[in-house]
């Protein structure tokens, strides 16, 4: 079915993660805490990332927004080569996980027959 409000050919997904990260002023630039955490209210500082991702006619747009509490707003558009290149890698590194994990799975059955029949052969 398709979405209200959108053209034919038209689709469009909406997300809107949250990240948290430990606060600028807590740490130092080598990594060590700056307070005490237990005294802070919290020791992270969440980012909502509000992002569209459209697909019209063949071309893929991103559109990316969040609020840095330090630096303010930040807007991105990405077009169509752009969003490509990124989905296409991240299929290239879908695939190799997948691979990887069945040659693994592949790898651990073997083993298991092999002991299985290493005890059935050095029980008779």
């Amino acid at each position: 079915m398709p979405q209200r409000g959108l053209l034919p050919g038209q689709y469009k997904a909406e997300f809107h993660p949250r990240h948290g990260r430990p606060r600028a002023a807590l740490v130092t630039s080598d990594g060590a805490p700056a307070h005490d955490y237990l005294r802070e209210d919290s020791m992270l500082q969440f980012t909502t990332y509000h992002g569209t991702l459209e697909r019209l006619d063949g071309e893929w747009t991103l559109h990316l927004e969040w609020v840095d509490p330090d630096l303010g707003g930040h807007r991105f558009v990405l077009p169509d080569p752009v969003v490509a290149a990124i989905l296409r890698g991240a299929g290239g590194i879908l695939k190799r996980s997948r691979s990887d994990r069945a040659t693994h799975a592949a790898a651990t059955r073997r083993q298991r027959q092999q002991e299985r029949d290493d005890e059935e052969g050095g029980g008779t």
